[in-house]
C-alpha cells in the first residue's frame, strides 16, 4: 500500500512539473485609451528563466515570430504594424544557423489602433514562439476580445467609414437590379459591339481594299500551278474541236443537207455548184474569224492577259459558262432576234453572187446561235484568258474551219450524205454532254478566284 501511494505521489508532481513547464511564458492583453482617437493593444508577458521568446519579422526560415491577427476590428483601423518593445537581444543561434532577436524574462508588443465609430468590437491573438538551450515550444497564442464605446472616434476615419458603409449598404440593396442591368447591358454591348465589328469592316474597307478585287493573282496562281501558256497550234485545235462538236448540234446538222441540195438543184454544171459550196464555207470561216478580230480589237494584249489572271473576271466567266451549261439542258435557247435573220435572208434573195452567198452564210451563224453560242462564248472566254492577242482569232478560225468543211465536202461528194448519221434523239444526247462539259470548265475557272481570295470551296 506504501509502494502504491508513492507511485501515485511521484506520478502527481510529474504532472505538476510537466504543466509548469509547458507554460514558460505567461501573456497578459489589455487596451490602453488616452481618451483620444487613438489606443493601443498590448501584449505583456512574463518568461520563465532559460526561455526566451522571439521578436517580430524573423524571416520565413527562423522560429515562429511574433505576430498579430485579427478575426474581428470593427470600429477601428490599424496603425502601422506590431511593435516589439524593452530589451531585446539580438544573437547568432546555432540551432536555427542564422542571427535571431528575442525576449528574456519579459517581453511586450504593442499594436497601435485607430477608433472610427462610437462603438468598436475587436477580436484578436498573439501568436508567438519559445525556445531554451534545449527545446521549443510549438507556436502558441495569447488571445484578446474586447467591445465597447470608444473613447473618442477620428473625424476622417469616421467620415470614410460611413462612405463606405453607405456603399456597402447600397451595394446589398442594388445587388439585384444591378444584376438585371448588367445582364441588359451586356446583351445590348454584344450587339453594339457586332453591329460596329459590321460597320467598321466597311469603313475600313477604303477604295485601295476595293481595288484589291480587281487586281491580278498572278502570284496566288504561280504558288498553285504556274499559268499555261497554250500554243498557237494547241488553239486552233481547240477551235477546231469546237465546230466538230457544234457541227453535230441539231441547229446546224439539220441544215448541211438543205444547204448542199440547195446549191446542187439551182446551178445545172455541179463544178459551179461545188464552188458555191466552197464559197459558202469560206463566208462561214471570214465571219467567225472576222468574230475573233473583233475581239482581239475590243480587249488588246494587256486586257487578255489581266482577263486570265483576274479573280473578278474569272467568277464573271465561271457564272456565263453555267448559263450556257443551263441553255444546252434545255432550260432556255439563247437566240439571236428573228429578224436580223430574216433581214438578211431577204437581202440574200435579192441580191446574186458572191454577196447572196455570204448572206446565206451569215443567216446560218444567226439561226444557229443557240447552239453555236455557247460553244463559241466558251471558247472565246478559254483562249482569251491565254493572254495572247491573236488566240481569239486563231480560235475562231479551227471553229469555222471545222463548221465549214462539211458543207464544201459534201457539195464536192453528194453521195457521202446518204452515209451521214441522220438527225434524231442523239444531238439532244450530246446537247447535255456538251453542257456538262461547259459546267466542268465553269469550276476551272471559279478555281481561280477560290484560290485568290482563300474560299476553300474547291
Amino acid at each position: 500500500m506504501k509502494k502504491l501511494m508513492s507511485v501515485v505521489m511521484l506520478l502527481f508532481v510529474a504532472i505538476l512539473c510537466n504543466a509548469q513547464m509547458a507554460n514558460p511564458v505567461k501573456f497578459t492583453v489589455q487596451l490602453k485609451t488616452n481618451g483620444t482617437a487613438e489606443a493601443e493593444i498590448v501584449f505583456s508577458g512574463k518568461i520563465e528563466s532559460g526561455w526566451h521568446v522571439y521578436s517580430t519579422n524573423l524571416g520565413g526560415d527562423g522560429p515562429t515570430e511574433a505576430a498579430v491577427h485579427f478575426d474581428k476590428k470593427d470600429g477601428i483601423e490599424l496603425v502601422g504594424k506590431l511593435t516589439p518593445r524593452g530589451h531585446e537581444i539580438s544573437k547568432m543561434d546555432d540551432m536555427f544557423g542564422m542571427v535571431l532577436r528575442y525576449f528574456e524574462n519579459s517581453a511586450q508588443f504593442v499594436q497601435k489602433i485607430k477608433f472610427t465609430k462610437p462603438e468598436h468590437d475587436i477580436k484578436c491573438y498573439l501568436e508567438y514562439g519559445a525556445c531554451n538551450d534545449e527545446s521549443c515550444m510549438p507556436p502558441s497564442t495569447a488571445e484578446f476580445a474586447h467591445k465597447g464605446k470608444s473613447p473618442a472616434v477620428d473625424a476622417a476615419a469616421a467620415k470614410d467609414a460611413s462612405k463606405a458603409d453607405v456603399k456597402a449598404e447600397a451595394k446589398d440593396a442594388d445587388a439585384a437590379d444591378v444584376a438585371d442591368l448588367a445582364t441588359t447591358a451586356e446583351a445590348v454591348t454584344d450587339t453594339v459591339a457586332a453591329d460596329t465589328a459590321a460597320v467598321a469592316a466597311v469603313a475600313n474597307m477604303d477604295k485601295s481594299e476595293l481595288q484589291k478585287l480587281w487586281t491580278p493573282v498572278v502570284k496566288q496562281l504561280e504558288k498553285f500551278d504556274k499559268p499555261i501558256n497554250n500554243s498557237l497550234l494547241y488553239i486552233f485545235f481547240a477551235g477546231l474541236l469546237g465546230g466538230l462538236l457544234a457541227l453535230f448540234t441539231p441547229c446546224v446538222w439539220p441544215i448541211i443537207p438543205m444547204t448542199v441540195s440547195f446549191f446542187l438543184k439551182r446551178n445545172k454544171e455541179r463544178r459551179k455548184a461545188i464552188r458555191e459550196a466552197i464559197t459558202y464555207g469560206v463566208s462561214i470561216v471570214v465571219i467567225y474569224v472576222a468574230l475573233g478580230l473583233i475581239v482581239s480589237l475590243l480587249f488588246g494584249a494587256s486586257a487578255l492577259n489581266a482577263l486570265s489572271t483576274n479573280a473578278i473576271f474569272n467568277i464573271l466567266f465561271c457564272l456565263l459558262l453555267v448559263v450556257f451549261a443551263a441553255s444546252f439542258f434545255g432550260a432556255f435557247e439563247i437566240t439571236l432576234p428573228s429578224s436580223w435573220s430574216n433581214k438578211i435572208d431577204q437581202k440574200s434573195d435579192e441580191t446574186s453572187g458572191f454577196i447572196s452567198i455570204f448572206l446565206m452564210a451569215f443567216t446560218l451563224s444567226l439561226v444557229s446561235f443557240s447552239c453555236t453560242g455557247p460553244i463559241i462564248g466558251f471558247l472565246l472566254v478559254a483562249v482569251s484568258s491565254s493572254g495572247d492577242i491573236v488566240a481569239p482569232t486563231i480560235g475562231m478560225l479551227g471553229f469555222a474551219v471545222a463548221l465549214a468543211v462539211p458543207f464544201a465536202l459534201f457539195a464536192m461528194f453528194p453521195t457521202l450524205l446518204k452515209s451521214a448519221p441522220k438527225s434524231g434523239g442523239w444531238m439532244n444526247v450530246l446537247k447535255v454532254v456538251l453542257g456538262f462539259i461547259e459546267l466542268a470548265f465553269a469550276l476551272k475557272f471559279l478555281s481561280v478566284a477560290d484560290l485568290a481570295y482563300g474560299w476553300h470551296i474547291l
